[in-house]
């Protein structure tokens, strides 16, 4: 039985136009890599290729990348948003805690 947003980059696919709609107005935008979450993985839509249309996109290899250069990408009166899953959820806590 084939299911087709239980592979990665179909909701890519499918979204593909409004993300990069909206994700091409923000000033900078910090890339961690995304990772399947048990779907498989034969499609070319990925993060690398989303983040390689983004013209704003500054891709890094780590969440350690993240808490330890974050203050060189925000200048105050930045606004900084975080989105993702995972451990994405503690950053906002080590950032400000910094």
């Amino acid at each position: 039985r084939y299911i087709p947003w239980s592979t990665t980059g179909w909701r890519l696919k499918q979204h593909f136009p409004g993300f990069i709609s909206v994700l091409s107005k923000v000033d900078k935008l910090i890339w961690l890599p995304v990772y399947a979450a048990g779907e498989s993985s034969h499609c070319e839509y990925n993060s690398n290729y989303l983040a390689g249309k983004l013209d704003n996109a500054e891709q890094i290899s780590s969440y350690n990348d993240l808490i330890s250069q974050w203050s060189s990408w925000v200048n105050r009166g930045d606004v900084l948003i975080l989105q993702g899953a995972g451990k994405i959820g503690q950053a906002y806590y080590e950032i400000t805690n910094d």
